[in-house]
């Protein structure tokens, strides 16, 4: 009788009315009667609308996480390249200006070379917390900047 009446409210999709039906019938049958069957479909009927909607819910927010990892993994690459390109760019410029200059033999040079330097060591930082092979060719461009410095009068 509790299991027909429970399953005639979940038909009805009054969730509210099923757990007022079990609520009764476990608590005059759970003491003195063993009805497996309604044991089954309480167990049933709280994993369907507890435990499937709370996997769901973190299902979504694991894609939605996932989402928005993978756009601001895609930002980050997108800076970093931006950033590489800087570099790139500021080195070229230096080292037009120093040939130009005389590679620093002329009155006013000084500064140039000090700005070669401290790209240098920025870029060998960069290298260093980025790792890998990229920490060689920091290191390599450095001491390229030193010695050029260094071979100037």
């Amino acid at each position: 009788m509790w299991l027909r009446w429970a399953r005639h409210e979940l038909k009805q999709e009054k969730q509210s009315a099923v757990n007022a039906v079990l609520k009764k019938a476990l608590g005059v049958l759970g003491g003195t009667v063993v009805h497996p069957a309604l044991f089954e479909f309480y167990v049933d009927f709280v994993h369907a609308t507890k435990v499937v909607p709370a996997a769901e819910a973190v299902g979504k927010a694991k894609q939605a996480v996932a989402e928005k990892v993978a756009g601001a993994a895609t930002q980050l690459l997108q800076a970093n390249q931006r950033l590489a390109a800087a570099r790139k760019a500021i080195g070229a410029s230096l080292d037009f200006a120093l040939t130009s200059r005389g590679l620093g033999t002329q009155p006013g040079a000084e500064q140039l070379w000090i700005s070669l330097l401290k790209h240098s060591r920025q870029a060998y930082s960069q290298a260093v917390a980025q790792g890998g092979s990229a920490v060689v060719q920091g290191a390599t461009g450095l001491q390229r900047a030193y010695r050029r410095a260094l071979a100037c009068p």
